[in-house]
């Protein structure tokens, strides 16, 4: 069994497993998949429900799923 990729996460600012898989089919997906580790991914998951209820996203819009592109906090440090 190999090994778990290693990127340098830019969310915990350490060198950690990265995803197995790009979250998303597009750009942001690989953004996602290159520079953020498995922890925070998690981190996000547990939080985005937040964004979602704070703003009323509908994610089966694109003007949602936009906006939650535009506000994923995990590629802040």
């Amino acid at each position: 069994m190999p090994a778990p990729r290693t990127v340098h996460c830019k969310k915990l600012d350490k060198d950690l497993p990265g995803l197995p898989f790009k979250p998303f089919p597009n750009e942001l997906g690989q953004l996602i998949f290159d520079n953020v580790s498995m922890q925070a991914w998690q981190m996000w998951l547990k939080e985005s429900p937040r964004y979602i209820n704070t703003y009323r996203l509908d994610l089966q819009s694109k003007d949602g799923r936009d906006f939650l592109e535009v506000e994923t906090p995990m590629m802040h440090p």
